[in-house]
């Protein structure tokens, strides 16, 4: 297991052989086409923000990749419809949440809890802010 990880655009990959990965999801070691040797095993939340060019794609190719290599979840975040998409290995359809998302990482002594409502109004462009 890798002990560095370094962020891409839409995931965290590990350094491997002391090399930074592509910042690419097609070449990152856990696209299903890759030749890495990194494992989704050992990933426990895998989050994507959803748009209308990579829609299909999360939820037709990722999705199930995610879910045949068990991590324990997969969240869809669309800020067009202020919802997130919780996923598990064994859903057939998502959770659809739209005020509190909690999350148990099975380590922590609490789980982690995302009020949704304040975090699509902080990541709000702006000028559609309410004015206060």
């Amino acid at each position: 297991m890798p002990s560095t990880l370094w962020p891409c655009p839409r995931n965290v990959c590990p350094i491997v052989g002391g090399r930074k990965r592509s910042s690419s999801w097609r070449e990152t070691p856990h696209h299903p086409e890759s030749a890495g040797n990194w494992s989704t095993d050992r990933l426990l939340l895998a989050v994507e923000i959803v748009s209308p060019s990579s829609a299909r794609h999360d939820r037709v190719r990722k999705r199930p990749h995610y879910q045949r290599h068990r991590v324990s979840e997969y969240w869809i975040i669309d800020d067009a419809s202020q919802t997130v998409e919780r996923w598990t290995p064994r859903d057939e359809r998502p959770e659809l949440i739209a005020e509190r998302l909690p999350w148990d990482s099975g380590g922590a002594a609490e789980p982690f809890v995302l009020d949704l409502v304040q975090f699509f109004r902080d990541a709000a462009p702006e000028d559609e802010k309410p004015k206060q």
